[in-house]
């Protein structure tokens, strides 16, 4: 049986994930949900100070087709679709840490 701190972090992290892929600003977002600003903003700060476990699920899964990919040198950029009107053209050789930090801190941008 889970605990109640376990299920209050889990609907935390539902919260924080949602708003992001919302386009809404957080104040938007706590005022239609009905959440304290905050609230929202003091377990916001506490899933960035501590690494989520899920942190990595938020990557999508990439299928590739049987055809041959091109060799890595080869590939000019990468696009990501961040959402929310966000694209991303990256080096295929960036720092995977530096990028998903970047991509944190463009989706915590209100």
């Amino acid at each position: 049986m889970k605990s109640a701190k376990s299920r209050s972090n889990k609907f935390w992290e539902a919260k924080i994930s949602t708003q992001r892929s919302s386009g809404l600003s957080r104040r938007e977002f706590c005022q239609q949900h009905a959440i304290k600003l905050h609230q929202f903003n003091y377990r916001l700060k506490l899933s960035q100070q501590a690494p989520s476990p899920q942190v990595s699920k938020a990557f999508a899964r990439v299928l590739v087709n049987d055809s041959k990919p091109a060799p890595r040198d080869e590939v000019r950029t990468w696009r990501l679709n961040l959402g929310a009107g966000i694209s991303l053209d990256v080096d295929p050789k960036i720092e995977p840490r530096w990028l998903s930090a970047l991509i944190n801190e463009l989706r915590n941008t209100p």
